[in-house]
């Protein structure tokens, strides 16, 4: 509407000035012409001026009104990820979107797991979330996530933005701790998470309250104080809830568009007030199967807390990028299931870490956000439906976890990771691991002795 008012007001104006013009043309000079002619043609060009005037104010006022009617109706856009609104004035913005991750996975091990029980084949939805994100009066930051594939919310939270030092955070969010673990799901370079995060990483979502800052330019920081049990390592298994004290510190001394080099480290100290603590477990890069051939057993009569160290690493060179972290965890004053009975508590230490490294046949990058100290969104420089091509990644990823100590003999595992992924465009992507891992150490638990296990899964996903 707003452009055919505009044009009507242009295309008058315009014929106006032209049929003056050629008016104009037609007729002999002045100085040829009788006093009678001269003055007729000198009205016309006052009228044709007048007119001129008063059709440019009112293209200003057609425009003025169309500017107006478009800040009142506010904004609404969808990028390919997700959709958005802006109120007219700026200050709320609301957004709502999603991903979906379909798995397939095929397994092929040696039988030595108690009572001949083979790895199961098998499909499912990895994920598949929807969300809701946005501000209210500018420093008023909201999300809500609800996962319908394992039928639970994620990230429930409201941060206030207004102070200059970072946002504060309280809800149910992750908490700061490991690189790979605070990089979204949608944005890691293998199907799963390392096996060491996995198993004894001090992250996870928890209910609690956060704070962080940093310049965004060359390092962060963030602070949490967490309760409550988690899907990940440090679940209470007695319905007890502990208190999580959790840090995070990185600083990227390089962070071009092509280039980085990222140095971090976390800390996570939970004190359980010996409250009964869950295994310490993992399923070897995969999921489908839902099976955990490294397992330690419970702590069901308590510990008085868990503290966890972790270092991190990654570089970025163009198309070619390595990361890699340890982690090392420590159970306080644990009573652990297989211990003596009368046995006094005593401490118990895993540890374990990984390192990969992928390079993209097309060229792109791994695209490095220094505010968060975390990786996001590859864009591939050609677009699948768009004439091109994709990006395609290739990857290689070693990792090694004992969860071996004392009386919790949770046993060893060792895995190789290929990769090979597809980024038709940037918001879909097609997975192919293949998962060549090696599982030692008696562990009654899991009735595994010693186990060969190799995986080959695939995945396609998409976030809206």
């Amino acid at each position: 509407m707003r452009n055919e008012v505009m044009g009507s007001l242009r295309n008058k104006l315009l014929a106006t000035s032209v049929l003056g013009a050629a008016a104009m043309a037609a007729m002999p000079a002045h100085a040829q012409m009788d006093p009678a002619t001269a003055a007729r043609i000198e009205a016309l060009e006052n009228k044709i001026q007048d007119l001129e005037i008063k059709l440019g104010s009112q293209v200003k006022e057609a425009q003025a009104k169309a500017d107006q009617a478009v800040k009142a109706a506010g904004n609404a856009e969808y990028d390919g990820t997700d959709f958005e609104f802006d109120s007219p004035d700026g200050k709320h913005h609301f957004e709502i979107g999603g991903r979906i991750m379909v798995d397939a996975a095929w397994y092929n091990d040696d039988d030595n797991r108690a009572g001949n029980f083979d790895f199961t084949d098998g499909t499912e939805f990895r994920r598949a979330r929807i969300f809701v994100e946005g501000k209210v009066y500018n420093d008023w930051k909201f999300k809500a996530q609800y996962d319908f594939a394992d039928a639970n919310f994620k990230d429930v939270w409201l941060a206030y933005t207004g102070f200059d030092f970072g946002p504060i955070t309280v809800g149910q969010h992750k908490k700061p701790f490991g690189l790979e673990e605070l990089t979204s799901s949608k944005y890691i370079t293998f199907m799963e998470r390392n096996d060491v995060n996995d198993a004894i990483g001090g992250g996870g979502r928890q209910i609690g309250i956060s704070l962080w800052t940093g310049d965004d330019e060359m390092w962060g920081a963030a602070a949490g104080v967490f309760r409550g049990s988690t899907a990940g390592f440090g679940a209470t298994a007695g319905g007890g809830e502990g208190y999580s004290l959790t840090g995070r510190a990185w600083v990227a001394p390089i962070h071009e568009k092509t280039m980085v080099v990222h140095l971090g480290g976390s800390i996570d100290h939970t004190a359980f007030d010996d409250v009964a603590i869950s295994d310490l477990s993992t399923e070897a890069a995969t999921h489908v199967d839902g099976f955990d051939p490294v397992d330690t057993d419970d702590w069901t009569l308590g510990a008085r807390g868990r503290t966890s160290y972790g270092l991190e690493a990654a570089a970025v060179y163009g198309p070619f990028s390595v990361q890699g972290e340890y982690i090392r965890t420590t159970i306080k004053d644990g009573f652990h299931d297989d211990a003596p009975a009368g046995l006094n508590p005593q401490d118990y230490t895993f540890d374990g870490w990984y390192a990969f490294a992928s390079f993209f046949l097309t060229g792109e990058s791994r695209n490095y956000d220094v505010g968060d100290g975390s990786f996001g969104r590859v864009k591939p420089k050609s677009v699948v439906g768009e004439g091109g091509y994709g990006a395609w990644e290739v990857a290689l990823r070693y990792s090694t976890l004992d969860l071996s100590d004392s009386f919790a003999q949770g046993g060893q595992l060792d895995d190789w990771t290929i990769g090979l992924n597809w980024y038709a465009t940037k918001n879909v992507r097609f997975m192919a691991n293949y998962v060549i891992a090696d599982i030692e150490g008696a562990t009654a638990q899991t009735g595994i002795v010693n186990q060969d296990l190799n995986i080959l899964q695939f995945r396609a996903q998409i976030d809206f």
